[in-house]
């Protein structure tokens, strides 16, 4: 699977009405809008399978959890997908990654 690109000229994820007010709503900081912008370039259905179950089962135990996944992913897509989301993770813990994760899906 590849990421699908943001054309230039593209209207950025950040714009769509659900993510201003998830940004709005949960303070997410400006710097760390390019997290988002990520993340959303992966395939929505890559999202699903492989983040879907992953905040609402491990709770505050998700951070420990994608570090295990990104140790031992050898795909690399998936691996970065990780990494980039316990980056998310990291700032803004497991509730609002949670909130973020179920946004994309409906990308």
């Amino acid at each position: 699977m590849e990421k699908e690109p943001n054309i230039e000229g593209e209207k950025s994820v950040i714009n769509r009405e659900e993510l201003q007010e998830f940004i709005k709503d949960r303070d997410v900081k400006p710097e760390d809008f390019y997290l988002i912008e990520e993340l959303a370039s992966f395939p929505k259905s890559m999202v699903i399978m492989e983040l879907h179950n992953l905040f609402n089962t491990y709770h505050e135990k998700s951070g420990k959890e994608l570090e295990r996944m990104i140790k031992n992913e050898i795909d690399s897509q998936r691996k970065e997908l990780y990494e980039i989301m316990k980056q998310f993770y990291e700032k803004y813990g497991w509730e609002k990654s949670w909130h973020l994760e179920r946004l994309l899906e409906k990308k």
